[in-house]
């Protein structure tokens, strides 16, 4: 047992000697090393994140959303075409939403919003 703590000593010995040696080279691997490691480590909590923030963002979002465009723009369904798209075979659920845009002129940009329609609403 001595024998084999005796050799990783020298070892040890040998490895430090020869690092200390190429000091500039030395710390200039650990340097690349390090900053290796940080740029991977950056990516893969970044990337993680995201898919995360994904995930929760869209887990109430629709499979398969059905829209009729007129001149190419939406336009409103008929409140009567839920009953039909639910007697679809392998549909789980239908629920209309109210939609609309909004121009805003500081940015020069149309926004779309959308909400769940609550009863009693006309829906699109």
């Amino acid at each position: 047992m001595h024998a084999i703590l005796e050799r990783q000593k020298y070892l040890i010995d040998y490895t430090l000697a020869a690092l200390l040696r190429r000091k500039t080279r030395t710390l200039g691997l650990l340097l690349v090393y390090t900053l290796l490691v940080f740029l991977f480590g950056s990516v893969l909590l970044l990337s993680q994140g995201l898919r995360r923030e994904a995930a929760v963002l869209l887990q109430d979002t629709p499979e398969v959303i059905v829209q009729r465009l007129i001149a190419g723009r939406h336009d409103l369904l008929p409140a009567a075409w839920l009953e039909t798209l639910r007697k679809i075979r392998g549909v789980s659920a239908v629920q209309g939403r109210l939609w609309g845009y909004y121009y805003d002129p500081a940015v020069k940009a149309n926004y779309t919003l959308m909400v769940r329609a609550g009863p009693g609403t006309r829906q699109g």
